[in-house]
């Protein structure tokens, strides 16, 4: 009987031990101790050489999470605290479990979202983000998504951040840069455009203002464009390429000459391409003269872009360029591009010996066929309505028309333009990405309407 009785005495105390363990946090404490330091960056450099012994090593650290994300979970107020007192303590530390930071920072949004946004966006501005995409890219998509001021913390870390990536696996489409920027950036509208203008203009990282830069200038964004221009000669030869392919995106009147100076200025193959991007995507086509030298490069890269740019211009100059081009070039592989290029403008009547034989007038009248004419603009309230209706479907609709569209808008309607894309960016899709890339296009040519005609 004595041992019974010892043995339930036992028993209760070492419940009461449990209960007072739990109770007093310690337990609670342990859980987030134990996400530290897991070493799972070892893991994956061990898939490389041992694919089983990884998988292994990876399931036994994936327990562990588990556990201790379940206990913190069951006593919310004790686990957020510890999680934000040790990030605290990394932080004044400086330690670096990327990990960690990253599994605990999940956690913290999986538990509270937005209200933990501040602390989240603060971690992951010193971490490295691509240990663990997946704990990065869809909380702070999700964030995007909503377009609120609060997720702006979640949001300033991705710019310049070139390594997250991934799968989205219900349409087995890999996501990385610079996707993985236009559809976080791209989900959060123009409640993004202002910060992004703070970041081109104040930051000191490079690459923080090149994305930037992407957003403010597939917007449209006006306001950005002094600045952009000031970032067109820059030494860093990285911004000032992205500085001059945004300045063809706006497309502005005043920029022809900077584009065409820094053209012809510079020895360097990025700039020269980025020139002749800029100059073909911003149809500069009083530029024709200036683009037809590039032909001959030294840089088969350069020769591709200055193609393509004479291509875009699609004027009885340019092409007549090309055409001359593609009998003397020297280039074998250009010539055997060029060669079949030019069969195909003889089919359309744009070259050959009848096209030669023809008058000026008519070989005018040729080209002026080329050049694409708007249809008439839709009445004011269908425009809207339609535009509001596809906002909330989150999809263009089957009586989508891009011109009548172009047509119809205005420069005033670029923010219910660019917040109908992002609309559609939730969907995060590969379909979704085809209609995103038409709204590109139709607000470009929206925007240009401010200054061009």
């Amino acid at each position: 009987m004595k041992y019974v009785i010892r043995f339930l005495l036992a028993f209760v105390l070492l419940g009461a031990f449990s209960t007072s363990f739990a109770e007093d946090g310690r337990e609670v404490e342990k859980a987030v101790r134990d996400l530290r330091n897991l070493g799972m960056e070892e893991i994956l450099e061990t898939r490389k050489t041992d694919p089983v012994l990884a998988q292994t090593q990876w399931n036994a650290k994936v327990k562990i999470i588990e556990s201790s994300w379940n206990l913190i979970e069951a006593d919310p107020e004790r686990g957020i605290a510890e999680v934000e007192k040790e990030l605290t303590r990394l932080e004044e530390s400086k330690e670096t479990d990327h990990f960690f930071k990253l599994n605990v920072t999940n956690l913290l949004w999986k538990m509270k979202g937005m209200a933990k946004a501040d602390i989240i966006g603060k971690t992951w501005e010193s971490t490295s983000l691509e240990v663990q995409s997946n704990y990065v890219f869809f909380p702070a998509f999700e964030a995007a998504r909503t377009q609120s001021p609060q997720a702006l913390p979640m949001l300033l870390p991705i710019l310049g951040e070139r390594g997250v990536g991934v799968v989205i696996t219900r349409h087995a489409m890999p996501v990385y840069y610079p996707l993985t920027l236009e559809f976080i950036w791209g989900s959060y509208g123009t409640q993004g455009l202002a910060p992004a203008l703070e970041v081109l203009k104040n930051s000191p990282n490079v690459d923080k203002k090149i994305d930037a830069m992407l957003i403010l200038s597939r917007a449209h964004y006006l306001e950005a464009l002094p600045v952009i221009r000031g970032y067109a000669s820059n030494s860093d030869l990285q911004l000032k390429s992205q500085a001059i392919r945004s300045l063809g995106i706006y497309a502005h009147p005043d920029d022809q000459e900077i584009i065409i100076k820094e053209l012809k200025n510079t020895d360097q193959e990025m700039i020269k391409v980025s020139c002749l991007w800029a100059l073909g995507e911003g149809e500069f086509k009083t530029a024709t003269l200036e683009v037809i030298p590039f032909l001959s490069d030294s840089s088969e890269q350069v020769r591709i872009e200055a193609r393509t740019c004479l291509t875009l211009f699609s004027t009885q100059e340019s092409i007549e360029a090309l055409v001359v081009h593609g009998k003397t070039t020297t280039f074998p592989k250009d010539k055997e591009k060029m060669e079949v290029w030019i069969k195909n403008l003889e089919d359309r009547g744009l070259a050959g010996e009848k096209y030669e034989k023809l008058s000026p007038e008519k070989k005018q009248e040729k080209f002026a066929k080329l050049v694409s004419s708007y249809p008439k603009p839709m009445e004011r309230s269908k425009f809207i309505e339609l535009i509001e209706a596809a906002t909330k479907e989150r999809r263009l609709p089957k009586e989508w028309n891009t011109f009548l569209i172009i047509s119809s808008a205005t420069p005033e309607d670029l923010p219910i333009l660019v917040d109908l894309r992002a609309s559609i960016y939730h969907r995060l899709s590969d379909e979704a990405l085809k209609e995103a890339n038409i709204l590109n296009y139709v607000i470009n040519r929206v925007g240009r309407k401010e200054y061009r005609r």
